[in-house]
């Protein structure tokens, strides 16, 4: 689980905005991020770094006001 939020971890921190909001991580990004590590997540883990991605774009998109929940 420790290398799997790593993966997300080092996947965020490269991805891409336009210009509003940042953008969610693909599964093309995850891909390329297997391939240059040589490492092949299973359809548990994609789908775990997919819902990581969107619950933690959810709380970056939320007004300061509304972070307090």
């Amino acid at each position: 689980m420790e290398e799997l939020l790593f993966a997300f971890l080092e996947m965020s921190a490269l991805r891409g905005s336009n210009g509003f909001s940042v953008l969610p991580i693909t599964l093309h990004d995850i891909a390329a991020w297997q391939t240059l590590n040589n490492l092949t997540f299973t359809p548990w883990e994609i789908g775990t770094l997919l819902e990581l991605d969107r619950c933690a774009i959810k709380i970056w998109s939320k007004k300061p006001a509304d972070k307090t929940e």
